[in-house]
Order: C-alpha cells, then structure tokens, then sequence
C-alpha cells in the first residue's frame, strides 16, 4: 500500500460560522478527495475575519500536505 496524502478543508465566510448557509462544498470535497486516495483529516471553517483566517492556515499548514480553501472575502 502506498502513501496516504492527508488533506484540511478551510473554509472562509461569516455565512457559514453564523448559520446562514449550510457548507455543502466541505462534503462534496471530501467525496472527491477519498476518491483520489486522499484522506480528509479536517475540515475548519472561520468566519470573514482576516486574524482568523490568517491564524487557521497557519496552523492548517503545519498539519497537513494538501490544504484547499473555498470561500470569498
């Protein structure tokens, strides 16, 4: 058996984090990841807030060998 790559998902909107949106985009990534063999080991979502993004994907990096952001700000 191979390596495994892991993945994190960081997605990015007050939407989200407030309720007003149900994250859809997480799941179906995830779907496609597993497809490719790539393990999903996280998946964060933060709101429109430049130190909390800033703050998640510095520690999503640190983690993970494939980070993947979704979301406009």
């Amino acid at each position: 058996m191979g390596v495994i790559m892991h993945a994190e998902l960081l997605s990015i909107g007050s939407e989200l984090t407030q309720g007003h949106t149900i994250n859809t985009n997480a799941g179906y990534l995830a779907r496609r990841l597993a497809e490719l063999g790539i393990v999903c080991v996280r998946q964060t979502t933060v709101a429109d807030d430049n130190a909390a993004i800033v703050e998640s994907l510095k520690a999503t990096v640190t983690r993970s060998e494939l980070v993947i952001i979704t979301g406009v700000y």
